[in-house]
Formats: structure tokens, C-alpha cells, sequence
């Protein structure tokens, strides 16, 4: 766990978290958006996913 990364308070704690880029090293905030790209393409559907991966 990071002391940068918390459950959202605002949102649903178990989808949702607060990041704090500036505490993270530069490659594990690129990891985190990658990833977070790649799951909501991944849920859209296949016509459209197409154009974004």
C-alpha cells in the first residue's frame, strides 16, 4: 500500500481511489493510468474498443 493512494472518500471506496501523483514516482503514476486505460477500454463494446486499442 501507498500513502499516496487512499479509498475516495467521495466515491465507491472498492472501484475508486485518491491519488496523489505528485508523492508517486513518475513510472508508477504512467503504470496506474495505463492500467486504468486498458480496464475501461476492456468493458466497452467491441466496435468501438477497436479505435482504442
Amino acid at each position: 500500500r501507498y500513502d499516496a493512494v487512499a479509498p475516495a472518500f467521495h466515491w465507491n471506496k472498492k472501484h475508486w481511489s485518491d491519488v496523489y501523483y505528485e508523492l508517486l514516482d513518475t513510472d508508477l503514476v504512467t503504470a496506474l493510468i495505463t492500467e486504468s486505460y486498458r480496464l475501461i477500454v476492456s468493458k466497452l463494446p467491441k466496435a468501438v474498443r477497436v479505435k482504442y486499442e
